[in-house]
């Protein structure tokens, strides 16, 4: 197995833990503010996906975020990070879309070669870094805000991450 190959799977396995935690939440489940500074699960899915869009398909790959025209086809800011203070609703259906064509980006990180993977580039808050970096970014984020989300289904007496889950991130 190739290298792009692993990080490609890598990223593919965030995205469906993701897609496991937030299956079947229904509407005010997913658009639920908690007390506090904590963050809505429609927020949190919005941004963990639209981060994974910028470092894999901006940043890595140098094509256009897939969030320049989803964003505008289901009324949502074009600016992803204006996420945070969108007041309109955002749809659980919608999202697992904007999901569906992240999954299909990944056939360009599996093309990298090599030397790709090693290109130097300018990662915003981290600095120097290569490509290969940021798509481990892409994946590892997507795993973080998977258990911010899974917190956030506990708050409203939800199951978050499912046991064989737990226990596969136990396992290391």
């Amino acid at each position: 197995m190739n290298n792009s190959k692993l990080l490609s799977l890598g990223i593919g396995d965030a995205f469906d833990w993701l897609d496991q935690v937030v299956a079947g939440l229904t509407p005010v489940q997913y658009a639920y503010q908690p007390d506090g500074s904590a963050n809505p699960i429609s927020k949190l899915h919005a941004h963990t996906l639209a981060s994974a869009d910028f470092w894999m398909n901006l940043m890595a790959i140098g094509k256009p975020m897939v969030w320049m025209t989803f964003s505008e086809n289901v009324g949502l800011p074009s600016n992803w990070i204006e996420m945070w203070k969108f007041d309109g609703q955002i749809k659980l259906q919608d999202m697992q879309e904007y999901a569906s064509k992240l999954r299909d980006c990944l056939a360009n990180v599996e093309a990298l070669d090599d030397a790709s993977l090693e290109r130097e580039l300018s990662a915003p808050f981290f600095g120097p870094r290569d490509v290969a970096f940021v798509l481990r970014l892409a994946g590892m984020q997507c795993a973080i805000h998977t258990g911010e989300i899974s917190a956030a289904k506990g708050l409203q007496g939800l199951q978050g991450l499912s046991l064989l889950l737990l226990l596969f991130y136990l396992s290391f």
